[in-house]
């Protein structure tokens, strides 16, 4: 798995890697499902994982993911406000939508460095993620916000912007079919009620400041 995404010693990300980034290790007793790099710290600290902000989706197909890892190790290592990235670590992870993803502390900042990689992955043919917002148009480059790390009703873990989002969808599709015949089909209820949470269900962009209001109301 090194060899292919070029991480391996001599690989065509190693360099960047080395000097710009250092490897996080999962925790103790805990599967390693992603292969993550934390930025070398620029006059702040440097935690133990990707923080919960705004996190750049980098869709390629399989076969340009070696090129996209070493790109975005190569030139986002400096971009302001970046604070880690990660990629699949086996066969089914490289193979998911989401397979390699950018955190970035600010949504300016994360617009920053998507114009870096735009340019840099001119071309590279993309595979796309789901109910997430579009920077490209062919699904190459787009973004989500994460939730709080906790709920403030049980103090859970919220999850990520796709599993909160499609857990959502899929309470709402059971209410409107339980709730028996109405007007609006499931689906549009799913997403009206959606659009009520702040989200906009056209682009997938979460409203700012959505996070508070929608973990009670939810």
């Amino acid at each position: 798995m090194a060899a292919y995404l070029g991480i391996a010693p001599g690989g065509s990300a190693r360099t960047a890697l080395d000097a710009g980034w250092h490897a996080v290790a999962p925790r103790a007793g805990e599967r390693a499902y992603w292969l993550t790099w934390r930025v070398r710290p620029r006059g702040r600290e440097s935690g133990n994982g990707p923080d919960t902000g705004y996190k750049l989706y980098v869709s390629p197909a399989l076969d340009a993911l070696e090129t996209a890892v070493a790109t975005v190790a190569g030139s986002l290592a400096s971009s302001r406000g970046v604070s880690a990235f990660k990629v699949g670590a086996d066969l089914r992870g490289i193979c998911r939508p989401d397979k390699l993803v950018v955190y970035f502390d600010r949504l300016d900042d994360l617009y920053h460095g998507a114009a870096c990689l735009r340019k840099e992955l001119a071309g590279c043919p993309a595979h796309g993620v789901p109910f997430t917002a579009a920077v490209t148009h062919d699904g190459l480059l787009s973004w989500g916000a994460d939730p709080p790390a906790a709920s403030a009703a049980n103090g859970a873990a919220a999850g990520s912007w796709r599993t909160w989002v499609t857990e959502r969808l899929a309470e709402y599709l059971v209410v409107a079919r339980d709730a028996g015949p109405s007007e609006l089909e499931p689906w549009q209820f799913a997403l009206e009620r959606l659009r009520m949470g702040g989200i906009d269900t056209d682009t997938w962009v979460p409203a700012s400041g959505m996070w508070p209001q929608a973990l009670v109301s939810f």
